[in-house]
């Protein structure tokens, strides 16, 4: 029987849904608590031989993070999605920098390391525009720019705070967004879809922020973009975010923990059953 380390650090509806698939599937799971987790850094420090794969699920994406390299690196235990998908997809300035050279349609972006820079590149660059942290989630710290007095007030704001948020990222504001496309993909195909629909005034189409789902078509469109995530990204588990434009869809978001719950009740496809399937797959590999 094939043991399944579930790494988490608060069991939300979606994580119940995965153990449930994979005690149905025939796997055994270890419910691995990354709060109480700890590792001793020595040689005689040794992995868990009952477990066959990990399946990390922890909300927090440094611990995640380091979490994963532990495993990966230290205790040469395999992981789903591993350490290098998530210090790529974790960071919003690395994914883009690895779809633009990919050739994955994303919005423009530009990325300033100083406060007079970033007005600078602002202004040359046009409003609206969104300035963003490189690391978050659920719509958070996400400042809508709309001119240049309004991104003077933000930008100073920025620098009262950790400088990890006086790193710039810049990123034009798609017109008369009302939705976004959410996409799930295992192993290296698009399974799932739905639309998110701001709702209440609100600007953002996070379910975090009240957004509402609506089943999704898998296009040609799509299934291309998927193919060039997977070939940037590698195989895996991931929640693609994109959003409808004028020159076609734009991915912004690449989520190597992603939440399902909404795209399995709007598209009536069991996506925890087809995560667990393709763990069990990846374990005998």
């Amino acid at each position: 029987m094939t043991t399944v380390g579930v790494v988490y650090d608060l069991a939300r509806k979606d994580e119940k849904m995965i153990v449930n698939a994979l005690n149905n599937v025939g796997a055994k799971v270890k419910l691995i608590d990354s709060r109480r987790e700890y590792f001793i850094l020595s040689k005689e420090e040794k992995k868990d031989e009952d477990v066959d794969i990990y399946f990390q699920r922890s909300i927090s994406y440094f611990r995640a993070l380091y979490f994963n390299y532990i495993l990966e690196k230290f205790l040469e235990a395999k992981v789903v999605n591993s350490y290098e998908t998530y210090l790529l997809c974790g960071n919003k300035l690395l994914t883009t920098v690895n779809f633009v050279k990919n050739e994955i349609p994303t919005p423009k972006t530009s990325v300033s390391f100083d406060s007079d820079s970033a007005l600078e590149i602002a202004s040359k660059q046009g409003f609206p525009l969104v300035l963003k942290p490189i690391f978050g989630s659920w719509g958070r710290m996400i400042a809508p720019l709309n001119d240049l007095e309004s991104a003077k007030a933000i930008v100073e704001t920025r620098q009262m705070m950790h400088p990890i948020y006086q790193i710039y990222y810049i990123q034009e504001r798609i017109k008369n967004l009302q939705r976004d496309l959410r996409v799930v993909v295992i192993e290296d195909k698009a399974i799932a879809a739905e639309y998110r629909y701001a709702t209440n005034g609100e600007w953002r189409t996070n379910l975090a922020k009240g957004g509402k789902a609506v089943k999704a078509e898998i296009t040609e469109e799509v299934e291309k973009i998927v193919e060039k995530i997977v070939k940037a990204f590698g195989k895996g588990i991931y929640g693609v975010d994109l959003m409808e434009s004028e020159r076609g869809l734009l991915v912004h978001e690449v989520n190597p923990n992603v939440e399902f719950k909404g795209v399995s009740e709007v598209s009536k496809i069991d996506v925890a059953k087809e995560i667990a399937n393709y763990l069990l797959k990846e374990a005998k590999r």
